[in-house]
């Protein structure tokens, strides 16, 4: 999970203005909030806090730590299909992504 969260805070450098529909407005609050807080943190910070307590996971806050990461990848999946084509339907995105590929493909 932590390399998860890694990774998704390298998407915005990486993508550069084409992150701007993962991040911002409807989609981007959905995704902040049930992939990142709710798929990630809060089974990480669930689990992290049983480790320090030194004591075994109840094995229902396992069952639900399991099921909010399986609905955070579930919304992560969504929401990136959703930004993709909000991206696509965007002139300037659109521009920016053909520059892009066209730079990689001339060097």
């Amino acid at each position: 999970m932590t390399t998860e969260v890694g990774l998704i805070s390298a998407l915005p450098p990486t993508l550069g203005p084409l992150s701007k529909p993962l991040f911002k407005g409807k989609t981007g609050n959905i995704f902040k909030a049930g992939t990142i807080g709710g798929g990630l943190l809060l089974p990480l910070l669930l689990r992290l806090g049983w480790k320090l307590t030194r004591k075994s996971t109840p094995v229902s806050l396992n069952r639900g730590a399991s099921l909010l990461i399986l609905a955070g990848g579930l919304i992560l999946r969504y929401i990136w299909i959703v930004a993709g084509r909000a991206s696509a339907d965007t002139t300037e995105d659109v521009h920016h992504y053909n520059a892009l590929e066209w730079h990689e493909g001339n060097c």
